[in-house]
């Protein structure tokens, strides 16, 4: 045996970590790289890839052999491409960082840190990217069930969500293009499952995601799901309002 080769300690359970993405070779490396830097010694990679012809393949062979398992097919979407790689994740933990997103080098050893066996996530702060020279920093909320009736509370790529909890509560909902996530955690918050927030810098966000191109899309959505499980329709109405002055807003600062 290598006398450098360390096996995972019972405390460090394997983490998977999945990456979406099509046509994407703009910033799939960056992405990628920041999941091989990490300090956290036991993870396994997956990246999904909805059949992109712009030179992403070619990124994905690259770094073929730091990746335990990838694909290249059509999907029906982003919940369709997520709900592909939790199927092929081995994990008892499981992340999912798109193609627009990366990872600070200690992000999975500091969320495992503050993982425990009572709780079903674990989620941290992120730096949101409005373009190269503009960003900002966005702690975590202390409990992400306050506010969740009417707007996300979570940055999704700073989360790891034990396996555990997509095999009880499901995956994400098909039928949603951009607010599954929103579903997904409104769906952990009705079954009263437990999450610590650990105000740490975890990962960075990119404003030029589709959720974002497609801002109001989403937050239609986010109504949507909000009215679906029983919330007012009249404070869902005034979010949805608030959402449509904040992209005014953003669409005269970004131009």
């Amino acid at each position: 045996m290598a006398e450098d080769f360390i096996l995972p300690s019972i405390n460090q359970p394997l983490v998977s970590l999945i990456t979406i993405v099509y046509n994407g070779a703009g910033t799939l490396e960056r992405t990628i790289t920041s999941v091989l830097a990490q300090t956290y010694p036991n993870i396994e990679y997956i990246i999904i890839d909805g059949g992109s012809v712009d030179g992403s393949l070619d990124l994905i062979k690259r770094y073929d052999d730091n990746i335990d398992y990838w694909k290249s097919e059509p999907d029906n979407g982003i919940s369709d491409a997520f709900n592909k790689g939790i199927a092929k994740a081995n994990g008892s933990w499981v992340g999912i960082i798109n193609a627009d997103d990366w990872y600070e080098p200690d992000a999975i050893a500091s969320l495992m840190a503050g993982a425990n066996s009572d709780v079903g996530f674990v989620y941290g702060g992120v730096e949101i990217h409005s373009s190269d020279s503009n960003s900002h920093y966005s702690a975590p909320v202390k409990d992400y069930r306050r506010g969740l009736d009417y707007r996300m509370t979570i940055a999704h790529p700073s989360v790891l969500v034990k396996q555990a909890m997509y095999e009880t509560h499901g995956t994400y909902n098909p039928s949603l293009r951009y607010a599954m996530d929103y579903d997904f955690f409104v769906r952990m918050r009705n079954a009263d499952v437990s999450a610590i927030a650990i105000d740490k810098l975890i990962a960075n966000w990119s404003y030029s995601g589709v959720s974002q191109q497609q801002y109001l899309s989403a937050k239609r959505e986010v109504f949507n799901i909000s009215t679906g499980y029983g919330c007012s329709r009249i404070k869902a109405s005034l979010y949805f309002l608030v959402a449509i002055i904040i992209q005014i807003k953003r669409t005269l600062f970004l131009s």
